[in-house]
Protein backbone atom coordinates (compact mmCIF):
# COMPACT_ATOMS: atom_id res chain seq x y z
CA UNK A 1 0.00 0.00 0.00
CA UNK A 2 1.21 3.50 -0.82
CA UNK A 3 1.27 6.39 1.64
CA UNK A 4 -1.13 8.39 -0.53
CA UNK A 5 -4.66 7.09 0.07
CA UNK A 6 -6.71 5.91 -2.89
CA UNK A 7 -9.88 7.22 -1.24
CA UNK A 8 -10.25 9.98 1.31
CA UNK A 9 -13.66 10.79 2.77
CA UNK A 10 -13.78 14.04 4.76
CA UNK A 11 -16.68 15.09 7.01
CA UNK A 12 -19.25 13.49 4.70
CA UNK A 13 -22.72 14.56 5.81
CA UNK A 14 -25.89 13.36 4.11
CA UNK A 15 -29.57 14.11 4.68
CA UNK A 16 -32.70 12.45 3.34
CA UNK A 17 -35.43 15.01 2.67
CA UNK A 18 -38.81 13.31 2.81
CA UNK A 19 -42.20 14.91 3.38
CA UNK A 20 -40.62 18.14 4.53
CA UNK A 21 -38.52 16.31 7.13
CA UNK A 22 -34.74 16.30 7.15
CA UNK A 23 -33.26 12.99 8.32
CA UNK A 24 -29.51 12.84 8.88
CA UNK A 25 -28.26 9.52 7.49
CA UNK A 26 -24.51 10.30 7.61
CA UNK A 27 -22.90 12.71 10.04
CA UNK A 28 -19.30 13.90 9.57
CA UNK A 29 -17.99 10.57 8.29
CA UNK A 30 -14.22 10.67 7.71
CA UNK A 31 -11.78 7.91 6.79
CA UNK A 32 -9.09 6.94 4.28
CA UNK A 33 -8.57 3.79 2.24
CA UNK A 34 -5.17 2.79 0.93
CA UNK A 35 -4.31 1.11 -2.36
CA UNK A 36 -4.84 -2.64 -2.02
CA UNK A 37 -6.41 -2.29 1.44
CA UNK A 38 -9.65 -3.92 2.63
CA UNK A 39 -11.77 -1.80 4.96
CA UNK A 40 -14.60 -3.62 6.72
CA UNK A 41 -17.74 -1.67 7.65
CA UNK A 42 -19.94 -3.13 10.39
CA UNK A 43 -23.05 -2.16 12.33
CA UNK A 44 -26.72 -2.99 12.71
CA UNK A 45 -29.22 -2.42 9.90
CA UNK A 46 -30.04 1.28 9.51
CA UNK A 47 -26.63 2.52 10.69
CA UNK A 48 -25.67 4.10 7.35
CA UNK A 49 -23.31 1.45 5.94
CA UNK A 50 -25.00 1.05 2.55
CA UNK A 51 -25.75 4.78 2.29
CA UNK A 52 -22.04 5.50 2.65
CA UNK A 53 -21.19 3.03 -0.12
CA UNK A 54 -23.83 4.47 -2.44
CA UNK A 55 -22.55 7.99 -1.69
CA UNK A 56 -19.06 7.06 -2.88
CA UNK A 57 -20.21 5.59 -6.19
CA UNK A 58 -22.90 8.27 -6.66
CA UNK A 59 -26.01 6.08 -6.75
CA UNK A 60 -28.10 7.91 -4.17
CA UNK A 61 -31.85 8.48 -4.52
CA UNK A 62 -33.12 11.95 -5.40
CA UNK A 63 -34.23 12.64 -1.83
CA UNK A 64 -30.59 12.46 -0.68
CA UNK A 65 -28.72 15.74 -0.23
CA UNK A 66 -25.07 16.20 0.75
CA UNK A 67 -24.71 19.62 2.44
CA UNK A 68 -21.01 19.23 3.20
CA UNK A 69 -18.05 16.92 2.88
CA UNK A 70 -15.60 15.55 0.32
CA UNK A 71 -15.11 12.19 -1.36
CA UNK A 72 -11.61 12.42 -2.83
CA UNK A 73 -10.74 9.53 -5.14
CA UNK A 74 -7.33 9.48 -6.84
CA UNK A 75 -7.03 13.19 -6.06
CA UNK A 76 -10.43 14.28 -7.45
CA UNK A 77 -13.52 15.16 -5.41
CA UNK A 78 -16.30 12.92 -6.75
CA UNK A 79 -18.96 15.25 -5.34
CA UNK A 80 -17.84 17.93 -7.80
CA UNK A 81 -18.21 15.64 -10.81
CA UNK A 82 -21.30 15.67 -13.01
CA UNK A 83 -23.40 12.56 -13.45
CA UNK A 84 -22.02 12.21 -16.98
CA UNK A 85 -18.44 12.38 -15.72
CA UNK A 86 -19.21 9.72 -13.12
CA UNK A 87 -20.71 7.48 -15.81
CA UNK A 88 -17.88 7.97 -18.30
CA UNK A 89 -14.90 7.97 -15.96
CA UNK A 90 -15.73 6.43 -12.58
CA UNK A 91 -18.77 4.16 -12.22
CA UNK A 92 -18.20 0.63 -13.48
CA UNK A 93 -14.65 1.51 -14.43
CA UNK A 94 -12.52 2.87 -11.61
CA UNK A 95 -15.14 2.15 -8.92
CA UNK A 96 -17.51 -0.82 -9.04
CA UNK A 97 -20.12 -2.15 -6.62
CA UNK A 98 -21.60 -5.57 -5.97
CA UNK A 99 -24.78 -6.08 -3.98
CA UNK A 100 -26.43 -8.62 -1.71
CA UNK A 101 -28.80 -10.05 -4.34
CA UNK A 102 -26.96 -10.64 -7.65
CA UNK A 103 -30.16 -11.82 -9.38
CA UNK A 104 -31.49 -8.26 -9.14
CA UNK A 105 -28.46 -6.94 -11.05
CA UNK A 106 -28.59 -9.43 -13.93
CA UNK A 107 -31.12 -9.10 -16.76
CA UNK A 108 -33.05 -12.41 -16.85
CA UNK A 109 -33.78 -12.28 -20.61
CA UNK A 110 -30.17 -11.93 -21.82
CA UNK A 111 -27.42 -14.53 -21.74
CA UNK A 112 -24.50 -14.01 -19.34
CA UNK A 113 -22.07 -13.60 -22.26
CA UNK A 114 -24.14 -10.87 -23.85
CA UNK A 115 -24.32 -8.88 -20.62
CA UNK A 116 -20.58 -9.23 -19.94
CA UNK A 117 -19.49 -8.26 -23.45
CA UNK A 118 -21.81 -5.23 -23.43
CA UNK A 119 -20.02 -3.99 -20.31
CA UNK A 120 -16.59 -4.58 -21.84
CA UNK A 121 -17.64 -2.72 -24.98
CA UNK A 122 -18.93 0.22 -22.94
CA UNK A 123 -15.68 0.38 -20.96
CA UNK A 124 -13.57 0.38 -24.14
CA UNK A 125 -15.69 3.20 -25.54
CA UNK A 126 -15.14 5.37 -22.46
CA UNK A 127 -11.42 4.60 -22.37
CA UNK A 128 -11.27 5.80 -25.99
CA UNK A 129 -8.92 3.04 -27.08
CA UNK A 130 -7.45 3.40 -30.57
CA UNK A 131 -8.41 -0.09 -31.66
CA UNK A 132 -11.79 -1.46 -30.63
CA UNK A 133 -11.91 -5.16 -29.79
CA UNK A 134 -14.03 -7.39 -31.99
CA UNK A 135 -17.08 -9.15 -30.60
CA UNK A 136 -15.11 -12.40 -30.60
CA UNK A 137 -12.24 -10.81 -28.64
CA UNK A 138 -14.66 -9.38 -26.09
CA UNK A 139 -16.26 -12.81 -25.79
CA UNK A 140 -12.87 -14.40 -25.06
CA UNK A 141 -12.16 -11.74 -22.42
CA UNK A 142 -15.49 -12.51 -20.74
CA UNK A 143 -14.72 -16.22 -20.73
CA UNK A 144 -11.33 -15.50 -19.13
CA UNK A 145 -12.99 -13.41 -16.42
CA UNK A 146 -15.43 -16.19 -15.60
CA UNK A 147 -12.51 -18.60 -15.38
CA UNK A 148 -10.73 -16.22 -12.97
CA UNK A 149 -13.76 -16.30 -10.66
CA UNK A 150 -13.71 -20.10 -10.48
CA UNK A 151 -16.70 -20.93 -12.66
CA UNK A 152 -16.15 -24.35 -14.20
CA UNK A 153 -16.58 -24.82 -17.97
CA UNK A 154 -16.74 -21.05 -18.63
CA UNK A 155 -16.77 -21.63 -22.41
CA UNK A 156 -20.10 -23.42 -21.98
CA UNK A 157 -21.60 -21.51 -19.07
CA UNK A 158 -21.16 -18.11 -20.69
CA UNK A 159 -24.04 -19.01 -23.04
CA UNK A 160 -26.41 -19.67 -20.11
CA UNK A 161 -29.14 -17.38 -18.82
CA UNK A 162 -28.98 -16.09 -15.22
CA UNK A 163 -31.70 -18.52 -14.04
CA UNK A 164 -29.36 -21.39 -14.92
CA UNK A 165 -26.84 -20.21 -12.31
CA UNK A 166 -26.97 -20.72 -8.55
CA UNK A 167 -26.83 -17.74 -6.19
CA UNK A 168 -23.11 -18.23 -5.58
CA UNK A 169 -22.36 -18.50 -9.30
CA UNK A 170 -24.38 -15.33 -10.01
CA UNK A 171 -22.31 -13.51 -7.41
CA UNK A 172 -19.15 -14.76 -9.13
CA UNK A 173 -20.48 -13.34 -12.41
CA UNK A 174 -21.09 -9.99 -10.70
CA UNK A 175 -17.54 -10.01 -9.29
CA UNK A 176 -16.19 -10.77 -12.76
CA UNK A 177 -18.18 -7.84 -14.19
CA UNK A 178 -17.04 -5.53 -11.39
CA UNK A 179 -13.37 -6.34 -11.98
CA UNK A 180 -13.61 -6.42 -15.77
CA UNK A 181 -12.02 -2.98 -16.05
CA UNK A 182 -9.39 -3.80 -13.40
CA UNK A 183 -11.25 -1.41 -11.12
CA UNK A 184 -9.29 0.40 -8.40
CA UNK A 185 -12.06 0.28 -5.77
CA UNK A 186 -14.65 -2.42 -5.22
CA UNK A 187 -17.56 -1.66 -2.88
CA UNK A 188 -19.09 -4.93 -1.68
CA UNK A 189 -22.44 -4.44 0.05
CA UNK A 190 -23.13 -7.65 2.00
CA UNK A 191 -22.34 -9.82 -1.05
CA UNK A 192 -22.50 -13.13 0.83
CA UNK A 193 -25.56 -12.61 3.05
CA UNK A 194 -27.89 -14.59 0.76
CA UNK A 195 -25.43 -17.50 0.39
CA UNK A 196 -24.82 -20.55 2.56
CA UNK A 197 -21.66 -20.70 4.67
CA UNK A 198 -19.71 -22.96 2.30
CA UNK A 199 -20.32 -20.70 -0.71
CA UNK A 200 -19.70 -17.64 1.47
CA UNK A 201 -16.23 -18.96 2.33
CA UNK A 202 -15.52 -19.55 -1.36
CA UNK A 203 -16.56 -16.00 -2.30
CA UNK A 204 -14.37 -14.52 0.45
CA UNK A 205 -11.42 -16.59 -0.77
CA UNK A 206 -12.13 -15.46 -4.33
CA UNK A 207 -12.22 -11.77 -3.37
CA UNK A 208 -8.94 -12.13 -1.49
CA UNK A 209 -7.31 -13.81 -4.50
CA UNK A 210 -8.59 -11.24 -7.00
CA UNK A 211 -7.61 -8.35 -4.72
CA UNK A 212 -4.05 -9.61 -4.83
CA UNK A 213 -4.12 -10.10 -8.59
CA UNK A 214 -5.55 -6.68 -9.47
CA UNK A 215 -4.28 -4.74 -6.40
CA UNK A 216 -7.86 -3.63 -5.85
CA UNK A 217 -8.99 -1.82 -2.70
CA UNK A 218 -12.20 -3.13 -1.16
CA UNK A 219 -14.80 -1.46 1.04
CA UNK A 220 -16.58 -4.52 2.46
CA UNK A 221 -19.94 -3.76 4.10
CA UNK A 222 -21.39 -6.43 6.38
CA UNK A 223 -23.22 -7.01 9.65
CA UNK A 224 -21.16 -10.18 10.12
CA UNK A 225 -18.06 -9.52 12.22
CA UNK A 226 -16.85 -13.07 11.61
CA UNK A 227 -16.68 -12.40 7.87
CA UNK A 228 -14.96 -9.05 8.38
CA UNK A 229 -12.37 -10.62 10.68
CA UNK A 230 -11.33 -12.89 7.79
CA UNK A 231 -11.12 -10.39 4.95
CA UNK A 232 -10.47 -6.88 6.28
CA UNK A 233 -7.22 -5.13 7.19
CA UNK A 234 -9.04 -2.42 9.11
CA UNK A 235 -12.59 -2.19 10.39
CA UNK A 236 -15.05 0.65 10.90
CA UNK A 237 -17.98 0.33 13.33
CA UNK A 238 -20.94 2.57 12.42
CA UNK A 239 -24.03 3.54 14.38
CA UNK A 240 -26.82 6.00 13.48
CA UNK A 241 -24.80 7.51 10.61
CA UNK A 242 -21.58 8.06 12.57
CA UNK A 243 -18.31 6.18 12.91
CA UNK A 244 -18.06 4.90 16.49
CA UNK A 245 -14.77 3.05 16.22
CA UNK A 246 -12.11 2.44 13.59
CA UNK A 247 -8.75 0.73 13.53
CA UNK A 248 -6.83 -2.44 12.62
CA UNK A 249 -9.25 -5.38 12.57
CA UNK A 250 -7.37 -7.48 15.11
CA UNK A 251 -7.11 -4.51 17.49
CA UNK A 252 -10.77 -3.41 17.27
CA UNK A 253 -12.13 -6.95 17.57
CA UNK A 254 -9.57 -8.00 20.16
CA UNK A 255 -9.75 -4.91 22.36
CA UNK A 256 -12.80 -2.74 21.50
CA UNK A 257 -12.77 0.80 22.88
CA UNK A 258 -16.47 1.61 22.37
CA UNK A 259 -19.33 -0.06 24.30
CA UNK A 260 -21.24 -0.59 21.04
CA UNK A 261 -18.32 -2.46 19.46
CA UNK A 262 -18.09 -4.60 22.57
CA UNK A 263 -21.82 -5.31 22.46
CA UNK A 264 -21.63 -6.47 18.83
CA UNK A 265 -18.84 -8.87 19.79
CA UNK A 266 -20.71 -10.17 22.84
CA UNK A 267 -23.67 -10.92 20.53
CA UNK A 268 -21.60 -13.42 18.52
CA UNK A 269 -22.03 -17.16 19.09
CA UNK A 270 -18.97 -18.93 20.42
CA UNK A 271 -17.84 -16.20 22.80
CA UNK A 272 -19.69 -17.60 25.81
CA UNK A 273 -19.80 -20.68 27.95
CA UNK A 274 -22.13 -23.47 26.89
CA UNK A 275 -25.75 -22.93 27.90
CA UNK A 276 -25.41 -19.16 28.39
CA UNK A 277 -27.74 -16.80 26.52
CA UNK A 278 -26.32 -14.61 23.75
CA UNK A 279 -26.40 -10.88 24.33
CA UNK A 280 -29.33 -9.03 22.79
CA UNK A 281 -28.58 -5.30 22.77
CA UNK A 282 -31.59 -3.58 24.41
CA UNK A 283 -33.67 -1.13 22.37
CA UNK A 284 -33.17 -0.47 18.69
CA UNK A 285 -31.31 1.81 16.28
CA UNK A 286 -33.01 5.24 16.51
CA UNK A 287 -35.06 6.60 13.64
CA UNK A 288 -33.19 9.12 11.50
CA UNK A 289 -35.78 11.81 12.20
CA UNK A 290 -35.53 11.46 15.99
CA UNK A 291 -31.88 10.94 16.84
CA UNK A 292 -31.06 11.37 20.56
CA UNK A 293 -29.16 14.40 21.80
CA UNK A 294 -25.58 13.65 22.79
CA UNK A 295 -24.23 10.18 22.03
CA UNK A 296 -26.85 8.49 19.85
CA UNK A 297 -26.18 5.17 21.60
CA UNK A 298 -26.66 6.39 25.17
CA UNK A 299 -30.35 5.28 25.52
CA UNK A 300 -29.22 1.67 24.92
CA UNK A 301 -25.92 1.82 26.81
CA UNK A 302 -25.83 0.58 30.44
CA UNK A 303 -22.50 2.38 30.98
CA UNK A 304 -23.86 5.81 29.94
CA UNK A 305 -23.45 8.74 32.32
CA UNK A 306 -25.13 12.13 32.45
CA UNK A 307 -22.69 13.78 30.03
CA UNK A 308 -23.41 11.10 27.41
CA UNK A 309 -26.93 12.49 26.99
CA UNK A 310 -25.65 16.05 26.49
CA UNK A 311 -22.37 15.94 24.56
CA UNK A 312 -21.95 14.43 21.10
CA UNK A 313 -18.57 12.67 21.14
CA UNK A 314 -16.18 13.24 18.26
CA UNK A 315 -14.09 10.49 16.72
CA UNK A 316 -10.68 10.79 18.36
CA UNK A 317 -7.49 8.75 18.24
CA UNK A 318 -7.11 6.61 21.38
CA UNK A 319 -4.03 4.57 20.41
CA UNK A 320 -1.89 3.98 17.34
CA UNK A 321 -4.18 4.08 14.28
CA UNK A 322 -7.15 3.35 16.55
CA UNK A 323 -10.10 5.76 16.81
CA UNK A 324 -13.08 5.84 19.15
CA UNK A 325 -16.12 8.10 19.69
CA UNK A 326 -16.88 7.37 23.35
CA UNK A 327 -16.58 10.17 25.90
CA UNK A 328 -15.89 7.79 28.78
CA UNK A 329 -13.15 5.99 26.88
CA UNK A 330 -11.53 9.23 25.75
CA UNK A 331 -11.46 10.75 29.24
CA UNK A 332 -10.64 7.70 31.35
CA UNK A 333 -8.72 5.47 28.99
CA UNK A 334 -9.28 1.83 28.09
CA UNK A 335 -12.44 0.40 29.70
CA UNK A 336 -13.57 -3.23 29.83
CA UNK A 337 -17.14 -3.05 28.61
CA UNK A 338 -18.57 -6.31 29.96
CA UNK A 339 -22.17 -6.60 28.83
CA UNK A 340 -22.74 -10.11 30.17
Amino acid sequence: MTNTPLLEVNSLTLDYILGGKKMRALDKVSFTLGKGEVMGVAGESGCGKSTMGLSIIGLLPRIAKIPRGEIVFEGDDLLRMSSRQMDNEIRGQKISMIFQNPQNALNPVFRIGSQMTDILKFQEKNRKVQRKSSRQELYKMAVSQLRDTGISDPDERISNYPFEFSGGMKQRVMIAMALSSQTSLLIADEPTTALDMTIEAQILELLTKLKGKYDTSILYISHNLGVLSQISDRIMIMYAGRIFEMGPTNVVLGSPRHPYSSALLESLPGRHTKGKRLLSIPGHVPSLDSLPIGCSFHPRCPFAEDECSKVTPSLEIVSSNHWSACLLDQRRGRQKWKWI
